[in-house]
């Protein structure tokens, strides 16, 4: 049972956002559920509302909410019509947590407090993209709950998924698109910079930094940027936070990552090796791998000799991954391809200093001329040596790049603001993120080509930040991001 039931009612619901409840999952306990034609997919029907009860108050809406007061969710194979509301792309992962799973980030409210008394609980995700629309507790076939912004429905089964039931919902969808295109679809990017490391005056370096900016458009207004010290991200199990940390021993430094869920803690523990100090830095973030730079070796001089591919999942891993692990295996017949090419052009002098054989884990993602390109290199055989950088012929894929589209043109940018360095795009091209020396401007987009004549927002940044991450939400989805960047602001500021 829960432990208040708010209110009753004999509805149903759902609406998109982003959770932010679930644990880290090993591979071997999330399964994809294969669409369309799933018979499978046990949570297909029309669903009404029993009760709800409200988890975490900083993220559900209650507008929300009372707008589903008469309404159902019906969940087909691929699609999931809510209220008024339709999804058409919709995919299904399957997962088994324990009763101590927490389901809400804010609160400790847990699956044991479902009381479905089993040990073992059933939850399938429904997503819409990167997305995740909801998570669906089983309670047998016709029982269970959702998590949904915060507030958990206990939910009853009340008849078939049917055909028809979808096909007018088509029609509202694509009006309300239409009319919030022409007022401005709410929007929201996240953009992580980092600093650099510098020298200081006893011949040591300092540590990178980094900082998140919120920048956002909601009800027709580019908002005020916001930031916080240090890095959140979001990944399809919600919002995480990633961390720097330092070990020493025996006068040896070594650096390494952590990654959680936002107010969960790392359980992770960091092997030290003996003998040896290791320096890392982030050259980019993706929702599933963090693209490193790294250093080892007992000499430390500001150079990192190769790039490190981790997955979030599991960051202290002796060794990144491969360049096949997110794309198909005949990648690597392009990469091979690249890497002669550019170890052909070095001179003999050079090819002598560098290691003569492929390593396909060492690539990187950079930022060149508004778009996210895939590098490779070729690295010394000294820790201190001279690297050799190469474009790869391989475009990022959905493993490393959600959105990477610039609605007007690089070329056409340059034109309007001459001392641009960078740009990113929203996804309905309605909101231009430009940055150029010391400064990042927010402009509106006119007719879909063209920057107003001056910026909305004006935000200062130093000349050698660089960004290494950045993501868009839309619509419904920019409270959530908003809601949590506000709560992880406070938690830093808090600790610091």
């Amino acid at each position: 049972m829960l432990r208040k039931i708010v209110f009753t009612i004999s509805i149903f619901l759902i609406l998109p956002f982003v959770l932010t409840g679930c644990v880290k999952l090993d591979s071997n306990e999330m399964v994809q559920i294969n669409t369309p034609k799933n018979d499978n997919l046990s949570i297909k029907g029309k669903w009404d509302i029993e009760s709800y009860e409200v988890i975490d108050k900083s993220t559900y809406s209650k507008d929300s909410i009372n707008s589903l007061k008469g309404k159902n969710i019906i969940i087909d194979d691929d699609k999931i019509k809510v209220g008024d509301k339709e999804y058409v792309s919709v995919s299904y992962k399957l997962k088994v947590v324990k009763s101590d799973y927490e389901i809400s980030y804010g609160s400790k409210f847990t699956a044991s407090e479902l009381g479905m008394g089993t040990k073992d609980i059933e939850v399938i995700t429904a997503s819409d993209k990167n997305n995740i629309i909801f998570d669906f507790f089983k309670n047998g076939d016709s029982s269970g709950y959702i998590y949904y912004q915060g507030v958990l429905f206990k939910v009853k089964k009340v008849d078939k998924a049917r055909e028809e039931e979808f096909n007018a919902s088509v029609d509202n969808q694509i009006e309300s698109k239409a009319s919030s295109t022409t007022k401005g679809m709410d929007k929201g990017l996240y953009l992580t910079l980092k600093t650099p490391r510098v020298k200081l005056d006893d011949g040591s370096y300092s540590d990178e930094k980094y900082r998140t900016l919120w920048v956002s458009y909601v009800d027709g207004k580019v908002r005020p940027v916001d930031e916080v010290s240090g890095i959140l991200f979001p990944r399809m199990s919600g919002m995480w936070v990633l961390d720097k940390k330092h070990t020493e021993k025996d006068g040896y430094t070594q650096e390494y990552f952590t990654a959680s869920q936002f107010k969960r803690e790392s359980k992770d523990e960091y092997k030290i090796e003996n003998g040896v100090s290791i320096y890392s830095n982030i050259n980019y973030i993706s929702n599933d791998y963090i693209l490193t730079e790294k250093y080892k070796g007992n000499d430390f001089q500001n150079k990192f000799p190769d790039y490190v591919v981790l997955p979030v999942d599991n960051l202290l891993s002796d060794r990144g991954i491969v360049i096949s692990d997110i794309y198909p295996k005949n990648i690597n017949s392009i990469y091979e391809n690249d890497f002669s090419k550019k170890l052909k052009s070095l001179s003999q002098d050079e090819i002598r200093e560098v290691m003569p054989t492929i390593n396909y884990g060492n690539f990187t993602v950079k930022r060149d001329d508004g778009k996210w390109d895939l590098y490779g290199r070729i690295s010394p055989i000294d820790p201190n040596g001279k690297s050799f950088d190469y474009p790869l012929n391989i475009k990022p894929n959905a493993s490393l790049v959600n959105f990477d589209t610039l609605s007007i043109p690089w070329r056409a940018l340059r034109g309007e603001v001459p001392l641009i360095k960078d740009a990113y795009m929203s996804p309905d091209g309605k909101l231009a993120v430009i940055l150029i020396e010391n400064e990042i401007l927010v402009y509106n987009v006119i007719d879909g080509n063209k920057l107003e004549t001056t910026p909305s927002e004006r935000y200062e940044i130093k000349d050698d930040e660089k960004v290494i991450m950045s993501d868009w939400c839309e619509s419904d989805y920019v409270e959530m991001w908003g809601n949590t960047f506000k709560e992880f602001k406070k938690e830093v500021n808090k600790e610091g």
